[in-house]
């Protein structure tokens, strides 16, 4: 494969046309791999002409000492999903006792249902779980019907033991 430079000024590798089979989808693709022997993490996107390529930033051209116009060999395959974080109990049992709040949990993005799913098994107290299940599902449902966001407002904030926020300095 050779290195191209793209319209934009940035060194790209395209795969071959085989990539979309390889990969099983023409959307963006997290992959893993080695551009000359290097081990890499990355994302293949899609060319629109049913191939992917590759970004090959700066650290990785001095790394192997190539620039535009190299030709280097590359292998890519299919990175595994993140691990998923297990929900805690009350908030799996939460979540299927209402469609709405079903609904709005699973509208929230995987890192906002991580962040939230680990702060309430933080907690040891049953009541405290209890409670914190019922904020977390009380703000996506808030952020799912467009009322404000998910995450808490300064008045929240105050109540959950959270320092405010700071106002930017100019």
């Amino acid at each position: 494969m050779v290195l191209r430079r793209s319209k934009y000024g940035l060194v790209t590798v395209e795969l071959p046309s085989t990539s979309v089979r390889h990969f099983g989808t023409r959307r963006q693709v997290r992959v893993e791999g080695q551009i000359n022997g290097l081990v890499v993490k990355t994302v293949a996107f899609p060319t629109g002409s049913r191939r992917h390529f590759v970004f090959i930033n700066q650290r990785i051209c001095r790394i192997l000492g190539v620039s535009a116009g190299a030709a280097v060999s590359v292998s890519f395959r299919r990175r595994a999903p993140p691990v998923l974080i297990l929900e805690p109990r009350e908030l799996t049992e939460a979540i299927g006792e209402n469609e709405v709040t079903a609904k709005a949990w699973h509208a929230l993005s995987s890192t906002a249902r991580t962040i939230a799913s680990t702060w309430i098994a933080q907690a040891k107290n049953p009541q405290v779980r209890r409670w914190r299940v019922s904020n977390v599902l009380s703000r996506a449902v808030r952020h799912y019907e467009e009322r404000g966001p998910f995450y808490p407002t300064d008045r929240e904030r105050s109540r959950l033991g959270m320092p405010k926020k700071r106002a930017k300095s100019m």
